[in-house]
Formats: structure tokens, C-alpha cells, sequence
């Protein structure tokens, strides 16, 4: 039996910092849902025998499709274990622990992205950890767009398979939309904000709250700690940093607005799990899984 090779948040988290350019989404014209999409990894894979990883806590969304003669795999996610077939599109959606088993003498075809609102939360939060749509001509675009090999062929292929995934859960994003442009002082603070000077004091202020006011009521109508969300803001511009420069770690705790660069490492690893530098040297030896 072949070993299960465990993927661990810090191994995968390197895919964060090397997104290009982020796309501008506007989808529908009376009523238009703005989102960002961040492709971070694109690429074909050919299994030659079987292969075992473990997810514990994946910080990205995966799109991908299967070719070949036989089953690609399986996987188990959420105590459910799922048969990969050739001839579906599937979504596998971030922060779901995931264990999968690929099979041999198939291609996967694979995205590695996050779509997030204008709050910068994912879209797909609220769905199931994979979900999967079968389409013959969508399938031939998906291949085409592929194989071609190019990036802007490869995100146009994503974002039209994104577009059907989306479809049924549009209207609930709408409603989303909305209740953020509540909290939009606080994300026009935190915009305009390094984010290690982010202060929940000066978010409440503009929202004309006391800071527990705030905790409470974010956490209440957006279902997530203020807290957390802050962290995840951090990060991302963190890691952007670590990997799309060539900085010093005390020009990128600068930029981020550290004064001290002590506090920059202990910033950084209460939230990674590991010190800046560890993360930098890591990130550009992960597989394709």
C-alpha cells in the first residue's frame, strides 16, 4: 500500500503569496455581484501509479477534472468518501480536511484559486466541501482551454466553470453583498491601513461602535470572529510579500507597518504556525496535489 503523505497548512500555504494579478469579476447588470478571483496555481498532472495525500486544513479552493478510461480516485471530505469520474468538473472548497487517493494512468487537470467578496471571504464559505457539475460542452472548452497551456486560456476555462458553480448560490451571495456595505467605513479604514497598525479601536470609531459592539456584531451578521478575519487579512499581505519580493524580512515588516521587526516574526508565527523566514524558504516545494 503506498504511504499517505500528509500536506500540511504551512506546506500548502505558499500558494497564497504567488497569485498574479487578481481579476475583477462583475456578474449580472441590475444588480451586479463584484468579486475577486486569485489563481494561484494552474497545471496538468499525469498519475503513473497510485498516490495518497492528506489535507488537514487546505487555505485554498481547488477546480479540477479527471481524463482518462477509469475512476481518477477517491476522496473523503466531511466523513463522506466520493469516486472521481471522468466526466465531471469539481469544485473542492478551502478550510475542508480532505484525504484523497489518486489512481494511476489519468490526467488531472487542476486550479488552485480563492474567489472572495468584496470583504475578502470566500464565496463558496457557505457550500459543501466539494460539489461537482457535468456539462459536454463545457467539459470540451475545459479540455481545449488546458491543453493549450497558457494562463489567460487556463483562467478563462476557470472562470467559466466558476460561472456554473455560482449559479445557484448567486442570490444568497447578493444578500451578502449588501450586508457588507454595513461594515464599509471599517473596510475603507482597513484599505487604507498597513495591517499591522490595524487597531479594532479606530475600526469601531468609523463605524460609530465601541470596539465590542463591533466583535459582536461582525460576528453576528458575518459569522465569522472580528479577530480572525483581521489574521486572515494579515497573512495574505504577508505572504504576498515573502514570496513576490525579494525583500529583506525587515523591509517587508516595514512595509506591512511594523516598527519593530521582532514584532513582525511574532506576528507572523502565532498566525502560520512558523517564523517568516521558514515560510519563505518552504513555498516553492510543493507538489501538485
Amino acid at each position: 500500500m503506498n504511504q499517505v503523505k500528509l500536506i500540511s497548512r504551512t506546506f500548502e500555504q505558499r500558494d497564497l503569496g504567488a497569485a498574479g494579478d487578481r481579476l475583477r469579476l462583475e456578474i449580472g447588470t441590475d444588480r451586479p455581484l463584484l468579486l475577486n478571483l486569485d489563481v494561484y496555481r494552474t497545471g496538468c498532472s499525469f498519475r503513473t501509479e497510485v498516490e495518497r495525500y492528506c489535507h488537514p486544513a487546505p487555505p485554498f479552493c481547488r477546480l479540477f477534472r479527471f481524463r482518462g478510461e477509469t475512476s481518477g480516485g477517491m476522496v473523503t471530505i466531511d466523513g463522506r468518501k466520493y469516486s472521481f469520474v471522468p466526466d465531471r468538473i469539481y469544485l473542492l472548497n478551502a478550510e475542508h480536511p480532505f484525504e484523497v487517493v489518486y489512481s494511476p494512468g489519468v490526467s488531472l487537470y487542476y486550479a488552485h484559486f480563492l474567489l472572495t467578496d468584496g470583504a475578502r471571504r470566500s464565496v463558496f464559505s457557505e457550500s459543501p466541501g466539494l460539489v461537482s457539475i457535468h456539462q459536454v460542452e463545457l467539459n470540451r472548452y475545459f479540455d481545449s482551454c488546458w491543453t493549450a497551456g497558457r494562463f489567460g486560456s487556463r483562467s478563462a476555462a476557470l472562470i467559466g466553470g466558476l460561472f456554473e458553480f455560482l449559479e445557484t448560490i448567486q442570490e444568497r451571495l447578493l444578500l451578502r453583498q449588501e450586508l457588507f456595505r454595513a461594515f464599509s467605513p471599517m473596510l475603507t479604514v482597513l484599505e487604507n491601513t498597513p495591517v499591522a497598525q490595524v487597531r479594532v479601536a479606530e475600526l469601531a470609531e468609523a463605524m460609530g461602535m465601541t470596539p465590542s459592539a463591533l466583535s459582536r456584531i461582525f460576528l453576528r451578521k458575518v459569522g465569522v470572529p472580528l479577530k480572525q478575519y483581521l489574521d486572515q487579512r494579515y497573512l495574505q499581505r504577508a505572504t504576498e510579500l515573502l514570496i513576490r519580493t525579494e525583500w529583506r524580512l525587515t523591509e517587508v515588516a516595514e512595509c506591512l507597518g511594523h516598527h519593530d521587526p521582532h514584532y513582525f516574526y511574532h506576528a507572523f508565527h502565532r498566525i502560520a504556525g512558523l517564523s517568516p523566514g521558514e515560510y519563505r524558504k518552504r513555498w516553492t516545494h510543493a507538489p501538485d496535489v
